[in-house]
C-alpha cells in the first residue's frame, strides 16, 4: 500500500499532525476506518492511496479543492491524472484533445471555468470533498461533504455569535501556523486580512507582512498605515504599470490558464521573489458575505443575483462577445451556458437567493476562480487561508443569513475585538490593474500596443479563429489600441423592424477590455502548447 500527500493536513482524528507525519497518519486511519477517515481531515491537500489488495487507487480532495487535480481518459481502463491540464494534453502518442468550444466561451465570460469543465474536451477537474476511486472498471466519484446553509437557524445572540466566530478563527490560525513553514501575511486594507492581523497579534505571532499594489487604489496605502500602527516591518512591492506585457506569458502559464491572471501579471514575479524567502502565505482572500451592491436587505435578492455575483452571465448579457462569435459557436455556447446556469441553481435545491449566493461562491467562484488564481503561487510556496478552515465554514453555514450578508458579522467582530484596527478606514479600491487601467495603458504605452497587436491581430490562433470571427474582432482591437471610437455591436435583422427593438435584450455586462485580455491569455496559452507539440 502506498500513500502520498500533497499539501498539509493540520488535524486528523481531532489531533494536530506534524507535516512529516501526514502520510503515516493517513495510512493508519485508512487501515482502521477505511475511507471514513476523510471526514476528520482539516487542511489543504490532495491524497492518493494505492491499495493493492483492492486493486484500486483513491484520490482524495479537500473540502475546498484548494489543490488542482485533473483526469483524462485515454481509452477504457486507461486514465491519466495530473495537477496541471497541460501535462495531460500530450500523453504517449495520443493526439492532443481539441478545444471545448462552449467551455472556452464560458471562460471568456467568467474569467474561469464552472464545475469540472476545462478548456479541452475529455479533460475534467476533480470536485471538492471527493473520493475518486480508480479501478479496472473506471473512475468512480463519491462526495463525502457538501456545503449547506440553514437559513433562519439562530445559533445564539449576536454577542455569542461574535465570540464563537472569534474562537474559530483563532483556532484556524493556530492550525495553519502549526502546519506550514516560514509563513507571512498578505495584508490588504480590507476586512479579512485585518481580522487575521488582529488574530495573529493577539496570539503573539508577529508574522512578516507583505503589501503590494499600484498607485491606482487605496488598499496599498491603507495596509501600509495598518502595519505602521502595529509596529510591523512590512515588505512592500509597488506594482509598476510599465512593461506589464513582459510578464503576460509567465502569468498565463503559472496558472495553467485556469483563471484570468493576465490582468495582474506582475503577481508571478512577486511570487517567485517571495518564494525564495518564505514557505507559505496566509491570505484572507474573499470570505463569505457579498457586498450589498446597493441591496441592503438580503430578502430582496433574486437567484440571478447569485449567478451574477460569481461573474457568470448568459451570452445575451455579453453582447460584445456575442458579436465577435461565429454564428454556430454563438448558438451552441449560448445553450451550453444557459444549461450550466440552470443546473447550478437546481442543484442547490430550494434555498434562499442569499444562501444560493454563498453556495455559488464556495463551489464555483472560490472552487474554480480563486483557487485557480492562488494555485499559481503553489509553484513557489504553500497557501493557507484560515477563513476557509473547515470549522469556520461550517459555522458560517449555520448562522443567520443577515450576518453573512455584506460580511456584517465579520465587521462587527472587528468593531468588538479589534477596535484599534478599525481606526484606519477600510479600503474601497483595489490596487491591482483593472480594465480601465489597461484602456489607459493601451493609449500611453507603445510597447504594450505593439504586443497586443502582434498577438491578437497578426497572430490570433487558428483554433480561436474557429470560434471568433476575425472580421468582427480585429477591427475592435485596432480601434481600442488606437483610441478610436469602438465599432458598434451588430443588431439582428429582425430587431431592426420598427417596434421590434423592444425585444432585443442583449447587454454588455462584461467589460470588453476584460474580454480582450482573456482572449489574449488564451492565445498565449495555445501558442505555448503548440511549441511543446
Amino acid at each position: 500500500m502506498t500513500v502520498l500527500v500533497d499539501g498539509y493536513i493540520s488535524v486528523i482524528n481531532g489531533r494536530a499532525t506534524l507535516p512529516q507525519d501526514c502520510a503515516k497518519a493517513v495510512l493508519e486511519r485508512y487501515r482502521k476506518t477505511g475511507l471514513d477517515f476523510v471526514k476528520e481531515l482539516r487542511g489543504s491537500y490532495t491524497i492518493s492511496i494505492c491499495d493493492d489488495h483492492r486493486d484500486t487507487a483513491y484520490f482524495i480532495t479537500d473540502r475546498r479543492r484548494s489543490r488542482p487535480m485533473f483526469s483524462r481518459q485515454i481509452e477504457p481502463g486507461d486514465i491519466c491524472f495530473s495537477p496541471e491540464v497541460r501535462e495531460l494534453l500530450w500523453v504517449d502518442d495520443k493526439p492532443c484533445p481539441g478545444l471545448w468550444a462552449e467551455a472556452v466561451v464560458e471562460f471568456l465570460i467568467l474569467g474561469a471555468s464552472c464545475d469540472d469543465h476545462t478548456l479541452f474536451s475529455g479533460i475534467t477537474s476533480f470536485p471538492q470533498a471527493a473520493v475518486m476511486a480508480c479501478s479496472r472498471s473506471g473512475l468512480d466519484e463519491q462526495r463525502y461533504w457538501r456545503i449547506a446553509f440553514h437559513e433562519g437557524r439562530e445559533a445564539g445572540g449576536e454577542k455569542e455569535l461574535i465570540e464563537e466566530c472569534h474562537v474559530l478563527i483563532k483556532q484556524a490560525a493556530r492550525r495553519t501556523l502549526s502546519a506550514v513553514h516560514r509563513p507571512f501575511l498578505f495584508l490588504s486594507g480590507g476586512v479579512d486580512s485585518r481580522i487575521l492581523l488582529g488574530t495573529l497579534l493577539e496570539q503573539d505571532e508577529p508574522l512578516p507582512v507583505v503589501i503590494y499594489g499600484t498607485e491606482d487604489g487605496d488598499d496599498f496605502s491603507i495596509a501600509s498605515t495598518l502595519a505602521q500602527r502595529c509596529n510591523l516591518d512590512a515588505t512592500k512591492f509597488s506594482i509598476p504599470l510599465k512593461g506589464l506585457q513582459d510578464h503576460f506569458e509567465a502569468a498565463t502559464l503559472d496558472a495553467d490558464c485556469r483563471a484570468e491572471t493576465i490582468d495582474s501579471p506582475m503577481a508571478s514575479k512577486l511570487h517567485r521573489i517571495l518564494g525564495s524567502e518564505f514557505g507559505a502565505f496566509l491570505n484572507g482572500d474573499e470570505c463569505f458575505g457579498w457586498h450589498s451592491r446597493g441591496i441592503e436587505n438580503p430578502a430582496q435578492l433574486q437567484p440571478v443575483d447569485a449567478i451574477h455575483a460569481i461573474g457568470l452571465r448568459s451570452l445575451h448579457e455579453v453582447g460584445r462577445l456575442s458579436d465577435w462569435l461565429r454564428p454556430a459557436a454563438r448558438a451552441h455556447a449560448g445553450r451550453f451556458i444557459d444549461r450550466t446556469i440552470a443546473d447550478l441553481v437546481s442543484r442547490a435545491g430550494d434555498v434562499s437567493p442569499a444562501d444560493l449566493m454563498d453556495t455559488m461562491y464556495y463551489e464555483q467562484r472560490m472552487g474554480n476562480m480563486l483557487n485557480a488564481f492562488t494555485a499559481q503561487r503553489l509553484r513557489y510556496m504553500d497557501q493557507a487561508r484560515p477563513f476557509l478552515d473547515e470549522d469556520v465554514v461550517d459555522f458560517m453555514g449555520r448562522i443567520p443569513v443577515r450576518y453573512r450578508y455584506d460580511k456584517r458579522l465579520l465587521r462587527k467582530l472587528l468593531d468588538v475585538c479589534y477596535p484599534d484596527l478599525m481606526e484606519v478606514p477600510l479600503a474601497t479600491k483595489d490596487s491591482i490593474p483593472v480594465a480601465k487601467t489597461y484602456r489607459r495603458l493601451f493609449s500611453q504605452d507603445a510597447a504594450m500596443r505593439g504586443y497586443v497587436w502582434s498577438c491578437l491581430v497578426e497572430g490570433l490562433d487558428d483554433r480561436l479563429c474557429e470560434l471568433i470571427d476575425p472580421e468582427r474582432f480585429k477591427p475592435f482591437v485596432k480601434a481600442l489600441l488606437d483610441g478610436e471610437r469602438l465599432p458598434g455591436v451588430r443588431i439582428p435583422l429582425w430587431a431592426r423592424i420598427p417596434g421590434m427593438h423592444r425585444f432585443h435584450k442583449t447587454t454588455n455586462e462584461v467589460s470588453p477590455v476584460s474580454l480582450v485580455l482573456r482572449i489574449m491569455q488564451l492565445n498565449i496559452y495555445l501558442a505555448s502548447i503548440r511549441q511543446v507539440a
